[in-house]
């Protein structure tokens, strides 16, 4: 057996002095890491992918422990219009209005309009209880008013008396610009044109000669008809 072993060897190493000798010892060694690379590089590849430690761990739960504290009792002071203020302890949830109660009551004179007794306490709050106060009224002053001046407006020509309502008549042969220009109907330029006929052609005859006066009309005419006359 171990003749055998010892041969085995022998052509083993034969075998490989032969193969050094064909190849060389540095072509065989690089041969040698090439093929040891190509097979890590083929394993790396080609083995199954493991999970990772932290995943693959599961989680722990940690129950969530939930505490919820209720206070025993609220203090408050309670100051103003009671008739014992101080400092009070009352149960949770307690409002105003149990505050003042606790405090001997409101007084004559508190005004708890100004209050809101349905409030919730909140604990070391002060609950202040005013006083009620009477309210100052502001007599009102009417305001002076000054006196109105009334302007009076000139009237128009329109406007003015008129010979009729004196019951004066206006005479053509002897009336000024003016007083014709009084006249309803007739202005500066007609009364202008009915002093120039008059000048012109002579004193008027009748009042219908005021017809052949420019810018006298039918209509005007019966307009002054009652108006003016011609004295003789």
């Amino acid at each position: 057996m171990v003749a055998m072993n010892q041969e085995t060897l022998l052509d083993l190493w034969g075998k490989a002095r032969y193969w050094i000798a064909f190849f060389g010892i540095r072509r065989l060694v690089s041969a040698v890491v090439t093929g040891v690379v190509a097979v890590t590089l083929v394993w790396l590849i080609l083995r199954p992918s493991e999970p990772p430690i932290e995943a693959s761990l599961p989680l722990a739960t940690l129950p969530v422990v939930t505490t919820t504290s209720t206070p025993s009792y609220v203090t408050v002071h309670v100051a103003g219009a009671v008739k014992s203020p101080g400092v009070y302890r009352l149960a949770p949830l307690a409002r105003v209005v149990d505050a003042v109660t606790a405090a001997g009551g409101p007084k004559s004179d508190a005004d708890l309009e100004r209050i809101n007794l349905a409030q919730v306490l909140i604990d070391t709050e002060q609950v202040f209880i005013p006083v009620r106060t009477t309210r100052s009224v502001t007599p009102s002053i009417a305001p002076r008013h000054r006196p109105t001046t009334t302007i009076a407006t000139p009237r128009s020509p329109t406007q003015q008396e008129t010979p009729q309502s004196n019951n004066a008549l206006i005479d053509l042969n002897s009336a000024s610009s003016i007083e014709l220009d009084a006249l309803p109907g007739v202005g500066p330029a007609t009364a202008k044109a009915i002093i120039d006929y008059r000048t012109s052609q002579g004193k008027f005859s009748r009042v219908e000669d005021l017809l052949n006066v420019a810018g006298i009309g039918p209509a005007k005419l019966a307009a002054l008809r009652d108006l003016v006359t011609v004295a003789q």
